[in-house]
């Protein structure tokens, strides 16, 4: 194993902790755009915030070339909190 690959296995492996088979499906998925539809509590605003981690640790996607668009009411820190927020550079609520 690389420095390079110890280092990027040691960033994306928390990214996948504590994640059902379904919710770690939904952050590797690689084919294209994701929409992601579910219930209350199914843990939604933590599988897209770890999506966007993922695409960023593995180098598929540079901070700015993602857009995010979620209707919730929680607040943006609960974002924050569920981003790893090393990741989001820039996280906006509209009401």
């Amino acid at each position: 194993m690389t420095t390079e690959t110890t280092s990027l296995s040691s960033t994306v492996d928390p990214l996948l902790e504590d994640l059902t088979p379904a919710q770690r499906e939904a952050v590797l998925h690689e084919a294209g755009p994701l929409l992601i539809i579910a219930g209350a509590g199914t843990g939604k605003t933590t599988v897209i915030a770890r999506r966007i981690a993922w695409l960023i640790a593995t180098k598929r996607a540079h901070p700015k070339e993602i857009l995010a668009l979620t209707f919730t009411e929680k607040p943006p820190q609960k974002w924050r909190s569920a981003s790893t927020s090393s990741f989001l550079t820039a996280i906006r609520t509209w009401r």
